[in-house]
């Protein structure tokens, strides 16, 4: 019977001998533009060894799931660049870093292009309100040393906190490993589905 249908189907042109019957079993996922897509940070990132468009190591932290089809797997490969970054300075200026996402990788292996709103991290202020402290109370001794005749004892303490206050640099800041970002597709992407 098999072969009598298959003769049947070739004398039709249906089917030929030479060309099976190839059926697509491969379909496509269409990742739209908007996407959420959460990442996680694979390398501890700090402003002392941090410069300006430095790469940083990223993976996916929760599966891309679109219409109940992954897309994007937890742990795939990802990318962000630093886009800003503020070093620490005097009077307790404490240091800065911005970080956006750039892109991930599907499960074919193709890049999604990602955007959206950067991650920042900004050092404290308490160094800068101590810094603030000593300039204020090294002012204060300093006018009480004057006031009194220019009291030598008075002015000194007063001067070197005052000094004190002016040298005191801010922060470093550290972003840990698993510290987790949010970001979007970019561009529409369509996908294999393995």
């Amino acid at each position: 019977m098999k072969l009598a249908w298959m003769l049947f189907l070739m004398l039709y042109g249906v089917v030929s001998e030479a060309s099976p019957i190839a059926i697509n079993t491969t379909q496509e996922i269409r990742v739209k533009r908007g996407t959420p897509v959460t990442l996680k940070l694979v390398e501890t990132l700090s402003t002392s060894t941090l410069d300006k468009d430095h790469i940083v190591l990223l993976e996916i932290y929760l599966d891309v799931v679109v219409d109940g089809k992954v897309a994007a797997v937890t742990g795939a490969y990802a990318e962000g660049y630093v886009v800003g970054i503020k070093p620490r300075g005097l009077l307790g200026k404490g240091s800065s870093v911005e970080i956006r996402a750039l892109n991930a990788q599907c499960i074919d292996g193709q890049r999604m292009i990602l955007s959206g709103l950067p991650y920042n991290k900004s050092s404290d202020r308490r160094k800068a309100r101590f810094s603030l402290g000593m300039l204020l109370s090294g002012l204060l001794i300093l006018m009480l040393g004057a006031a009194l005749g220019g009291n030598p004892g008075l002015l000194l303490v007063g001067g070197i906190m005052f000094i004190s206050g002016l040298l005191v640099q801010g922060n470093e800041v550290e972003i840990p490993v698993g510290t987790t970002l949010t970001a979007t597709v970019a561009e529409e992407i369509v996908i294999k589905e393995l």
